[in-house]
């Protein structure tokens, strides 16, 4: 790196104020790499010539980025010491400072299916404008609060293994212990969490509530092939919702109830008029795969 090297003169000082004092003043503006004092005689007044390296803005950056790196690396080999909460802010910082504002016109926000994806990319998007360098300050600030001792402990790692210093990561390890702990939306079906599932509903779009997953499932077919009758009515009583979405083998929510003998579930689909008649890819209806008797009854 280089430095800008700059000379200052001092004169009509006392002779009470020693290059000492003077060095002191000016490391202020950057390292003393000099000084030279020369003694009127005549008038016993001293002048005194300083050269010092300044502190440029680079120069601060750099230092900032440098001590990031450090606690990147220290983060990145320390990370199950964290919890979740944790992890996301400094997901959050990790992404601002080394990628920059989230563009949201470019990155949509993900769906509800994919609540992992979801709570990282809030993270970040609370962060606005914050500037790169202003991220990375608070990364390693986060840090140091939670471990006030992590670059002793992160330097001596380094001397010890003779590692690198600022090492790039493309996806830190914690993001998939983030993705570990945070549930899925199916969670919450499965586990039969009704208020956790009825925040996340006040927070959907009717393309949302109706969308696919990589499973070919939509969230109204979960509930039915759950057969949790007071998930599947929160389901059904939230705007928007189609109560004959088809799933990616043109069954719907009534095939699951059917086949399934969730005979509770049978009659509130058809309560909310869901349609009996309609066939899947297969032809068949959601009688022809109907668990049992009394389903065939109920949908006859």
């Amino acid at each position: 790196m280089v430095r800008s090297l700059h000379k200052l003169f001092v004169s009509n000082l006392p002779w009470t104020v020693s290059t000492p004092h003077l060095k002191t003043y000016v490391q202020q503006f950057g390292r003393v790499v000099g000084a030279n004092v020369s003694f009127d005689r005549k008038t016993g007044i001293s002048q005194r010539e300083t050269t010092f390296t300044s502190r440029n803005q680079n120069q601060m950056s750099n230092k900032v980025e440098d001590k990031f790196n450090l606690a990147a690396n220290y983060i990145q080999s320390h990370h199950n010491n964290f919890n979740k909460n944790d992890l996301l802010q400094f997901y959050a910082f990790y992404k601002q400072s080394t990628v920059g504002e989230l563009d949201i016109n470019q990155q949509p926000r993900p769906s509800f299916f994919k609540l992992q994806e979801r709570a990282k990319y809030d993270a970040w998007s609370n962060l606005g404008s914050m500037d790169k360098e202003k991220a990375m300050e608070s990364y390693i600030d986060l840090l140091t609060k939670l471990v006030p001792t992590w670059i002793e402990s992160e330097q001596k790692e380094n001397r010890n293994s003779a590692g690198t210093f600022g090492v790039s990561i493309s996806r830190p390890k914690f993001e998939d212990k983030i993705d570990e702990e945070i549930k899925s939306i199916k969670d919450f079906i499965r586990d039969g969490n009704v208020e956790k599932l009825k925040t996340l509903l006040k927070d959907v779009n009717q393309s949302e509530l109706n969308a696919i997953d990589e499973n070919g499932l939509g969230l109204i077919h979960w509930a039915s092939d759950i057969g949790n009758e007071e998930i599947l009515s929160i389901i059904l009583n939230t705007k928007g919702i189609d109560v004959n979405l088809k799933d990616g083998e043109g069954q719907t929510a009534l095939f699951y109830a059917s086949s399934c003998g969730h005979k509770n579930c049978v009659q509130l689909l058809l309560k909310h008029e869901a349609d009996k008649s309609i066939v899947d890819n297969e032809e068949s209806s959601c009688l022809d795969v109907a668990y049992d008797d009394e389903i065939r009854m109920i949908l006859k």
